[in-house]
């Protein structure tokens, strides 16, 4: 399943204490006086009387616990609405309150606990009416606002919608939007539930559902200020020197960019100084997280003591963080900034905690203007989106000074040019390392496959996506006429498992022979086509020796590949 993100930082916009505390439940009718289906189009087939809209209390038949195991909501009962394709993008479950409640010029927050099928944008529209005009409908719209996160699908999500009006309006009816996306997307009603509605001072999310490296947008998302990108992002450190990963301009121009196939290298303890080269714009902070427990999230909170970020943080480093929106809020040292010293996209150095365990963390860089959020700012106004504000996701590779390098063989042996045994050896970081083959009688080398990185007995990927290694494909021929083959440095970049495999010296003759009738192969622009009389292992290898394609293959297939030079099982074919 797709782990969709959801932000855990506060957006950080601190108000004075709230004189209402709203919470409505579906336990019984105490909390609302009624419920029904509202859409703000005037011309919707629901406000003419064409069509009915079906909206009921139902049981909760919805699991109480999340993927982790956490209960999110045991509710008994909870509110059902059949989102209509009839309907328009602000078409949803309307609860009339028993008692309504005032907004103010200060944000309040709407908590809303929301389960649909799938994921998406989801809205609030507050209805109600000024107390001292008596003739006026308490069904004119007065607010409106999106989660300040993307839903996931299939999973209770709390929804959070920061609202804000004119002095004396009371809120006598709340809207909750389903899905705030065009009908026309729409192929299919689908049911959604809604339960335990609370109005409070805190943007934070009262739980989150099991998602990994939030953003508060759709991947797909562009920017609103396309003109501006990061063109590359950089890291200092001591042992590796300045790195550069170059990002640039693409269109149309994402927000989020995944670049985690690139990596940083640095070592635990190690002061390291980010940078980010952001281009065509200005009055914008730069933000760099670490995921340091590896928990598949950055979690980022100010501590309104100090006015800096928690101590354990995964915010590394950043300048500015606004508390009062668009006049003033503190520097990273916990010192008031207010006016032009606000503008500063500089990213200060920063140190690895001495502990970290050797292995491959999330690293992420984000542009985007007061705010901690790593998951990107989501407020009413200047929201990421609109303040052309991006986010790169790299990895960090985290090292020791020595690795370890081991081996295993059938048929022969595998060690260092010297014939030193990789039984519990360790070598150099970065380094290269010269390797060797020697042969059982009767035998020859047919090929080395060198995992390369951390957790080797693992899955390549963790469970939050983070690639943990790579594998190298090694033929026979790239070996010198000695059986000496050099590990190029750039692959000694973790702990090394080699898997020598050395082949009969006659069955090899007469086995290539035999798959050279049996399989054949053909490219065309982007693509290389097989042709198996029978079933056949193909294996298809970079010019970095990495995997890209290793099946069975019987009759005619084709796949894509980019324009280039491959090795198909021992044959190299090039890619128009």
């Amino acid at each position: 399943m797709k782990k969709h993100i959801i932000a855990l930082a506060a957006l950080g916009l601190p108000l004075a204490a709230m004189a209402q505390t709203v919470k409505v439940d579906f336990e019984d009718a105490s909390g609302y006086k009624s419920v029904g289906v509202y859409d703000t189009w005037e011309e919707s087939p629901f406000r003419l009387g064409t069509l009915k809209g079906n909206c009921a209390v139902v049981d909760n038949f919805i699991s109480p616990t999340n993927e982790l195991g956490e209960v999110v909501n045991d509710s008994k009962k909870i509110l059902g609405v059949q989102r209509s394709r009839f309907g328009s993008n602000t078409f949803g479950a309307r609860i009339d309150l028993n008692t309504p409640f005032d907004i103010t010029p200060d944000y309040k927050y709407v908590h809303v606990k929301i389960y649909k099928p799938v994921k998406g944008r989801v809205m609030l529209v507050a209805l109600g009416k000024r107390p001292d005009r008596a003739g006026q409908s308490n069904d004119v719209e007065q607010a409106w606002a999106y989660s300040t996160s993307v839903s996931v699908a299939n999973q209770w999500f709390d929804a959070v919608f920061p609202i804000k009006g004119c002095n004396g309006v009371q809120v006598h009816s709340l809207v909750v939007v389903p899905d705030a996306s065009s009908p026309q997307e729409l192929t299919s009603d689908f049911a959604a539930y809604i339960d335990d509605i609370e109005v409070n001072d805190s943007p934070d999310p009262r739980f989150t559902a099991e998602a990994f490296y939030g953003l508060n947008f759709e991947e797909s998302a562009t920017s609103g200020k396309p003109e501006r990108y990061i063109a590359s992002v950089k890291l200092n450190s001591p042992s590796a020197g300045n790195q550069t990963i170059e990002v640039g301009s693409v269109s149309p121009q994402l927000i989020y960019r995944d670049f985690t196939e690139k990596v940083f290298n640095a070592k635990a303890g190690e002061t390291l100084t980010p940078s980010i080269d952001y281009k065509n714009g200005g009055w914008m902070n730069g933000y760099v997280y670490v995921d340091q427990n590896n928990n598949g999230k950055f979690e980022a909170t100010f501590d309104e003591n100090t006015h800096k970020v928690a101590e354990g943080a995964d915010l590394m480093s950043y300048y500015y963080y606004e508390t009062v929106e668009d006049k003033s809020g503190y520097k990273y040292d916990g010192t008031a900034v207010s006016g032009n010293d606000r503008n500063n996209l500089s990213t200060p150095a920063f140190t690895l905690p001495a502990g970290m365990t050797p292995g491959f963390y999330r690293m992420r860089y984000k542009v985007d203007w007061g705010n901690i959020d790593p998951a990107g700012r989501m407020t009413s106004t200047n929201s990421i989106q609109q303040n052309g504000g991006y986010i790169v996701d790299v990895r960090l590779n985290v090292h020791a000074d020595q690795v370890n390098l081991s081996a295993g063989s059938r048929n022969g042996y595998i060690t260092l040019s010297d014939g030193t045994e990789l039984v519990n050896y360790k070598t150099a970081f970065g380094k290269s390392v010269k390797l060797k083959a020697t042969p059982a009688p009767g035998f020859v080398i047919d090929s080395l496959v060198i995992s390369h990185g951390y957790n080797l007995e693992g899955d390549q990927y963790n469970a939050y996506g983070n690639k943990q290694y790579d594998k190298l494909v090694v033929r026979a021929a790239d070996f010198a006429a000695d059986g000496t083959y050099t590990l190029d440095a750039r692959y000694v970049d973790g702990d090394i498992s080699i898997d020598g495999q050395f082949a009969s010296a006659t069955a090899t003759a007469v086995k290539g022979a035999a798959n050279e009738r049996a399989l054949t192969f053909s490219t065309a622009a982007g693509t290389l086509t097989f042709n198996a009389a029978k079933a056949a292992k193909v294996t298809v290898v970079d010019a970095n020796g990495r995997i890209l394609f290793s099946s069975k293959v019987k009759g005619t297939r084709t796949i894509a590949l980019p324009k280039g030079v491959y090795v198909v099982n021992d044959t190299k074919v090039v890619v128009p």
